[in-house]
């Protein structure tokens, strides 16, 4: 699950939770003066059933209590979650900031490189053709394959990934050798 994803599911949770929060707190006002009026009438009349039954709903509402103070708790978790989410997100977003950035300052503009990418053992002309639709045209381009080019790459060919891994170290080999 992304940072993103997590962050929205903790938002939906607390504002789920808020909701819960406030409904029973209106149920609680409400049947604290429901309990003060019948206070009130039992000082009128004399103690007896309505007693017992006063009695068991300030049990009920002993026992929410209870259960608002675990939804507080829940709340300052979902805020706490929510804070370290957002700092993740700031920190991924500086470190994007920061390697487009660096890509943009080593960048040449200019023609592509091509390489004889089937010079990478495993790598046939039909490989070489799809590496080069997905934009890899260079021995670079490969030696600097993150996992998540290597899964794409993998899924797209329809080939294992310890495969495609072992294309890496060609590849670096190959663009040493270049230089």
């Amino acid at each position: 699950m992304t940072l993103a994803a997590e962050l929205e599911q903790t938002k939906r949770v607390l504002s789920s939770k808020l909701l819960e929060l406030r409904r029973f707190q209106t149920e609680r006002e409400t049947l604290l003066a429901r309990i003060a009026d019948r206070d009130a009438r039992l000082r009128e009349h004399e103690p007896g059933a309505e007693l017992h039954r006063l009695r068991a709903k300030i049990a009920e509402l002993e026992a929410e209590r209870a259960k608002h103070a675990e939804l507080e708790s829940q709340l300052a978790a979902a805020r706490a979650s929510i804070r370290r989410i957002e700092t993740l997100l700031a920190e991924r977003d500086a470190r994007i900031a920061r390697l487009e950035q660096e890509l943009s300052d080593s960048v040449t503009w200019g023609p592509p490189d091509e390489d004889d990418l089937k010079q990478i053992k495993g790598i046939g002309p039909k490989y070489e053709k799809t590496l080069r639709e997905l934009g890899y045209r260079s021995y670079a381009h490969i030696a600097g394959w993150a996992e998540a080019d290597v899964t794409k790459v993998a899924e797209k060919l329809r080939a294992q990934k310890a495969k495609i891994e072992r294309w890496i170290e060609t590849a670096r080999e190959l663009a040493e050798k270049k230089k």
